[in-house]
């Protein structure tokens, strides 16, 4: 008896593994597409009102719409110059590629979304917000 206990110990476990890295992977992408993010600040520095306007939006089929807008050498504000790409899940939700980058999930919430890159011995940190 006490064999079949531990089997079915095994069993129990090892499913409830997967479901939590299918569970992590669909909160990613939900809370990746329940609305439009803004960019607010890269490495620490907070982006001018007019970048604030950047925006991304994860759409459920895979496709990423990108509205950037830019502080012109005026201090008007160009934009929005928008740009489309494909973006994918990967690592049970932990990392979100598009344009052949991979961006670390730092941080994901219903109302903050931070994403990282390392470039040639740079990190680069990324903070969106709703």
């Amino acid at each position: 008896m006490r064999p079949l206990n531990v089997i079915l110990l095994s069993i129990l476990f090892f499913s409830s593994c997967d479901n939590e890295s299918v569970n992590a992977k669909s909160s990613a992408e939900e809370l990746l597409t329940a609305g439009t993010w803004y960019f607010w600040s890269i490495n620490g520095g907070e982006a001018y009102d007019c970048v604030k306007q950047t925006n991304l939006i994860f759409n459920p089929d895979g496709v990423l719409d990108l509205n950037t807008y830019v502080r012109m050498p005026d201090y008007t504000c160009g934009g929005p110059y928008p740009t489309q790409a494909q973006w994918t899940l990967k690592n049970d939700g932990k990392i979100v590629s598009w344009n052949g980058e991979d961006f670390t999930i730092e941080k994901l919430t219903e109302k903050e979304f931070i994403k990282s890159l390392v470039s040639e011995g740079t990190k680069y940190t990324w903070v969106y917000k709703r």
